[in-house]
């Protein structure tokens, strides 16, 4: 029947009947004939019919795309309508998860902006900074976070503090404080891969606050550092100091200050004053500690001198100074120095030095005493 093109048809045989059939040897191959022989007599009866069966029943069934329409089409086309809907679905959340992140992103970037907060985001593996559109606009060059990155490099490696103060340089070249507040990223192995931060713009509070504590440390009246400040410096100057080092404290006292202020008035004897810490900021160098004690007496204290000389050599041109800006009027110092000596404590070397200034008011003021 598969040779009148019938498809699909199994042939079923009604009763049992005699059937004969033959196979033909190429080339009258005799040795490969007498196997088949051979074989074929081994085969029993009932074994030969089920062979013989098989091969009269058995066609070729050959599957085409029209038969799995015909069978499956319905099927097929539900389930590609279903994939498309859900692809579409799919599709919109994403664009509209995409267009509520645009916009929660906007939100967060005006809240910054009128916050003064400017957000970034650190890649510990690439260890690039990314950072938002009002940042870049402060910063404008990202080289100018170099101080940052750093920062923020330190605390990661160390898993330290998130949170500090930092100056940087802005894009008009200004210097501004910020506080960088992170938080650290972990992966599913607890290792941190990225941190995210925002700096908030803390300039004026920081200005503020470091002018709050110059004043604090400053004498209201002459400007140079007041009694606290200046033992808290020279203290700690003095546990610092090297052995091969060689220092010196001067404490000087205004000759007849009381006298002054008794015959002038106090808007007098402040102006001595003012002299006087102004004489001792022009006359000693940058390095060196300058304050005023209480009243008419200051303090200076010379770190690693070269000598006892050069103290004094310091001393009267101090004196000499006085005079030029107290012209018309008689206004001299004492002085009293000490030398450091190894061992010696603030008060021991106070001590000392107002031991050396009772000295040289004892001589007749206007004197310059070592302590002895």
């Amino acid at each position: 029947m598969s040779q009148n093109d019938y498809k699909n048809i199994i042939t079923v045989p009604e009763k049992n009947e005699t059937r004969a059939y033959c196979i033909a040897i190429l080339n009258n191959d005799k040795i490969l004939l007498s196997i088949i022989n051979k074989a074929i007599s081994s085969i029993d009866e009932e074994y030969m019919n089920t062979l013989i069966l098989n091969a009269a029943t058995e066609i070729e069934r050959e599957i085409t795309m029209s038969m799995i329409l015909e069978f499956y089409g319905i099927h097929i086309f539900v389930a590609v309508c279903f994939i498309m809907i859900i692809l579409l679905i799919s599709i919109f959340h994403n664009i509209r998860t995409k267009n509520e992140i645009k916009l929660q992103y906007e939100g967060y970037q005006r809240l910054s902006k009128t916050s003064n907060e400017y957000l970034y985001e650190y890649n510990v593996k690439t260890k690039g900074l990314e950072l938002s559109k009002s940042c870049i606009d402060l910063f404008g060059d990202i080289n100018n976070l170099s101080k940052l990155k750093a920062c923020i490099n330190k605390a990661v490696m160390n898993k330290g503090n998130t949170i500090f103060i930092i100056e940087l340089p802005i894009a008009n070249g200004e210097k501004r404080f910020f506080k960088s507040v992170n938080s650290f990223l972990y992966n599913d192995k607890g290792t941190i891969y990225s941190m995210i931060g925002k700096l908030v713009d803390i300039n004026e509070e920081e200005v503020e606050k470091k002018e709050l504590i110059k004043r604090s440390e400053r004498d209201g009246l002459t400007g140079i550092y007041n009694a606290i400040t200046t033992r808290d410096l020279i203290t700690e100057r003095i546990k610092s100091t090297d052995l091969n080092e060689k220092d010196a404290l001067i404490i000087i006292d205004c000759d007849y200050f009381k006298d002054i202020n008794d015959t002038y008035g106090h808007l007098q004897g402040d102006k001595v004053l003012i002299n006087i810490s102004k004489a001792l900021t022009q006359t000693f160098r940058k390095t060196d500690i300058i304050g005023r004690m209480g009243g008419d007496e200051f303090c200076v204290y010379m770190s690693n001198i070269p000598s006892s000389d050069f103290v004094v050599s310091k001393c009267q041109q101090f004196k000499g100074l006085i005079k030029e800006l107290m012209i018309g009027s008689n206004v001299t110092v004492s002085v009293g120095i000490s030398l450091l000596v190894n061992g010696d404590s603030y008060e021991d070397l106070f001590q000392k030095a107002d031991k050396a200034l009772y000295d040289a008011k004892k001589k007749g003021r206007n004197q310059i005493q070592f302590f002895k």
